[in-house]
């Protein structure tokens, strides 16, 4: 068997009991701040950024906005009669017809 030196066994056993008694330390939020900056900072930097990423960051930071226009232009060619009304209902009705229609052929 190993035989243990007994300087080595006392320094163990102080340093056990060390350990035991040593003050509990409740972090702080300072502290907390650092470490997630830490690891967010650790996070960007081991990741490339590829352009797809790139592409749908934007995309869904425009997304919004998009709509809005779509939405604005849609009011505004409807209120200024640019397409009369009966050629826009025909458009929506049409396009219902020709799937109820391809429906029976399925």
């Amino acid at each position: 068997m190993k035989q243990v030196n007994p300087r080595i066994s006392k320094l163990f056993n102080a340093f056990q009991t060390a350990h035991r008694n040593r003050p509990e330390l409740l972090p702080t939020d300072q502290w907390q701040r650092d470490v997630m900056r830490r690891i967010r900072n650790l996070a960007s930097s081991t990741s490339e950024t590829s352009l797809f990423m790139m592409l749908e960051q934007v995309t869904w930071k425009l997304s919004p906005v998009t709509l809005g226009m779509i939405l604005i232009c849609g009011i505004a060619l409807m209120n200024l009669q640019i397409i009369p009304d009966w050629q826009i209902f025909q458009l929506i009705t049409s396009g219902t017809e020709e799937i109820n229609l391809l429906e029976f052929l399925i």
